[in-house]
């Protein structure tokens, strides 16, 4: 069984002028599309990300806030699973040009703990 957690989320950071702060953000995450972008990848926890969302809602020009060279390595897929995370304000209008901060983290769960 696959488990994938975007967490944190979103700290509203520097945004266009024109956009006013809305408040809340919600996000809507492709899971299917996510899982492909982690392929066999597991075992991470915490990953830091930076982005800007899209007009389409999307996060776009993500960057890894880490300087762990491991994570650096695989941080194509982090902006992978990241391009497939949708981001509204509250009253469901994409969040345009909002700075966002979010933690990513996968693992598979290969058996239940409580067995």
């Amino acid at each position: 069984m696959l488990v994938l957690i975007f967490t944190g989320l979103l700290l509203a950071g520097r945004q266009d002028a024109a956009q006013p702060d809305t408040g809340r953000l919600v996000q809507v995450v492709d899971e299917p599309r996510v899982a492909r972008c982690m392929g066999q990848m597991i075992g991470f926890s915490n990953v830091p990300l930076r982005c800007v969302v899209n007009a389409d809602a999307t996060l776009g020009n993500c960057e890894v806030l880490s300087t762990n060279r491991t994570v650096l390595r695989y941080s194509r897929v982090f902006r992978c699973m990241a391009s497939n995370v949708r981001v509204y304000n509250e009253d469901g209008s994409p969040a345009v040009g909002r700075s966002v901060t979010t933690r990513v983290n996968g693992r598979t769960v290969h058996s239940d703990p409580r067995a």
